[in-house]
């Protein structure tokens, strides 16, 4: 049995010593969602986004400062959104925090149905801000297996070896509660301190309580707590410290650590009962510290980062003006880098990692690792190019300890995707006629084309039609439309009087009629389904392709396919949102429901790179 708790939730206690504290009880340190300020549907432009991200980095870093690298979140409260939220939205949210440094996932609500209860499920604030998970009346409950498993490996990532982290800030205060009702939301802070240039750059960013900066063994050689987090750089924005805290940087700073004063650095004692002579201690030890090699002043918080190129310092995942957020775990001469692109935009860059050796891509969602296709050693860092779409994830490794297999260096291909498979062959894949001129680490350069089938013939689906297995509160009944046609016919299912007010297992069907000439060597067959509202899973010809959680996923069908004919099924698990206001008639909320498209299927073309 092990103690579990939300330490300082809503009390004023400092939250980084509390669950700092808590860790070296060895309890376990947890958050929430809902308490933090994040909200559904997650959102780089909603108001608590930025003051959630800074409350989760307070909450981790007295973890990972009192020595452990589990941060719990319980995930999904959130008012006015019961039986609202499908895989999706809990995958984006975990994404984010991820990004944090949080850890593992508590889904709010209840896992089970009791006797006697209530359809659909348990209640513990009625309809409400909980969901219930059983198996009985939840359509996307055979499907909670492929996300659990996402989760599992996310989890299992960032709770290997010891955290590292680029910059402490220090601050003093409280966590405003952000578990509000819709009349007061936005009156929590909107932020703890301006970052954004730093996360531009690379940095990653915690916050340290005095009493933590204070404590007998915190300064290393150039860093705070050298067991991890490993800070390099302190920054602060304060006029007043305790003492000891000055006392600290005075030390720390001798002892070769970054440090940014921003605007007039302290004057004045905040320890009990001292008076005009803590005051001129903190003065004494303040102009002491401003003397260290390292130590610098700004006169914002937004020119910390221009500040930290002064004194060279650089993150150990470093680029140039993107934004997007990271976290960093080293064990046994691995790295491993998170990398979530926060925003509503595709961003490409090329993170340098400090280190050096074989770099990997290890995909959450199917367990793969593979060696990354382009990548070179730059200045004693690996340099690894890539493009995230709007709020997506990956995961880098960097081994020390294993040769680097061949792969490509400088330029990329114009257009198209290079991918490495796990016996490290390398191929480049695209939709769009052309020839590539490559070079690898071997020396050798090599010149690649691609014959793409002309796409004047569509294959369709021209005709759909869709099953629903609904649930009600007297079980589940059937409802089908046996054609779906025009010129859109994939409409949201609240638009069809069929459908308006019911929830469950959508399961549609259609068929593909592919040109043979999209066959043959080095060409291959691919399909995107737009936009789809709720858990799906692809099937073509009786043999599943895959399952997907989030809309404008690309599907490589060569293998299941053939020209001429071929069946397709997509099965879609909605919410139970719109059975419940229409049944139990406790709400007028509703969720969009289905494939709404488009539907894209094209030929490619792919090409061998590399073959070892």
């Amino acid at each position: 049995m092990q103690y579990k708790a939300q330490a300082a939730y809503g009390q004023d206690l400092e939250p980084v010593r509390s669950n700092r504290e808590l860790a070296r009880l060895g309890g376990k340190v947890e958050g929430e969602s809902y308490n933090s300020g994040d909200r559904f549907p997650t959102n780089i432009d909603n108001y608590g986004w930025r003051y959630a991200l800074d409350w989760q980095r307070s909450v981790v870093g007295g973890a990972h400062q009192g020595g452990t690298n589990r941060v719990s979140t319980e995930i999904g409260a959130q008012p006015e959104n019961c039986h609202q939220l499908d895989l999706g939205d809990y995958k984006a949210m975990i994404d984010k925090e991820w990004a944090a440094g949080i850890t593992q996932p508590f889904l709010h609500g209840y896992q089970y149905m009791s006797v006697g209860a209530p359809w659909p499920g348990k209640y513990r604030f009625g309809d409400n801000s909980h969901d219930s998970f059983n198996d009985v009346n939840n359509p996307q409950w055979s499907m909670f297996t492929d996300t659990t498993a996402y989760w599992a490996r996310g989890t299992q990532i960032l709770e290997t070896g010891i955290p590292l982290t680029d910059i402490a800030i220090y601050r003093k205060g409280f966590l405003t509660t952000a578990a509000r009702t819709e009349a007061d939301e936005g009156t929590q802070p909107s932020q703890l301190f301006e970052t954004r240039r730093l996360e531009r750059k690379g940095y990653t960013v915690q916050y340290l309580d005095p009493e933590g900066l204070a404590e007998p063994g915190v300064i290393g050689d150039g860093v705070l707590f050298p067991d991890g987090p490993q800070y390099r750089a302190l920054v602060l924005d304060e006029r007043a410290v305790p003492v000891a805290a000055a006392a600290a940087m005075a030390k720390a700073a001798a002892a070769s650590l970054t440090i940014v004063f921003v605007g007039t650095p302290p004057d004045k004692d905040t320890t009990y009962g001292s008076g005009s002579a803590g005051d001129e201690q903190v003065r004494r030890l303040i102009q002491q510290t401003l003397k260290g090699k390292h130590v610098r002043r700004c006169a914002s918080q937004g020119d910390v980062a221009q500040t930290l190129d002064s004194v060279d310092l650089t993150p150990r995942a470093a680029w140039d003006d993107v934004e997007v957020l990271t976290q960093l775990r080293e064990a046994d001469g691995v790295r491993y880098l998170y990398l979530y692109n926060p925003t509503n935009s595709e961003v490409s860059f090329s993170p340098a990692i400090e280190g050096a050796g074989a770099v990997f891509d290890m995909n959450l969602w199917d367990g793969s690792v593979t060696p990354a296709p382009r990548f070179e050693k730059r200045a004693g860092r690996m340099v690894v190019p890539m493009t995230l779409q709007a709020q997506e994830t990956r995961v880098v490794a960097v081994d020390s300890r294993t040769k680097q297999p061949v792969h490509v260096v400088g330029d990329g291909p114009d257009g198209g995707t290079l991918i490495a498979t796990g016996d490290g062959t390398i191929l480049w894949k695209g939709t769009q006629e052309g020839s590539q001129q490559l070079r690898l680490s071997n020396g050798r350069t090599v010149q690649i084309s691609a014959d793409i089938p002309a796409r004047a013939a569509n294959p369709g689906p021209y005709t759909w039609s869709l099953s629903v297995e609904a649930f009600t509160p007297t079980g589940h009944t059937t409802i089908t439309i046996p054609t779906l046609t025009g010129t859109f016919p994939l409409w949201d299912w609240r638009d069809r009087p069929q459908l308006t007010g019911e929830s469950g297992i959508g399961t549609y069907t259609a068929t593909l009629n592919i040109p043979q000439r999209w066959f043959g060597a080095g060409k291959g067959v691919q399909i995107n389904l737009g936009a789809v509202d709720g858990a799906t899973e692809l099937y073509v010809n009786g043999r599943k392709v895959g399952s997907q959680i989030t809309s404008d996923v690309t599907w490589d069908l060569t293998g299941f396919v053939h020209a001429g004919p071929n069946q397709l099924k997509v099965v879609v698990r909605t919410t139970l949102r719109n059975a419940v206001t229409k049944y139990n008639k406790t709400s007028t909320r509703t969720d969009p429901y289905g494939i709404r498209g488009p539907v894209r299927v094209e030929p490619f073309g792919i090409a061998t790179v590399f073959s070892p």
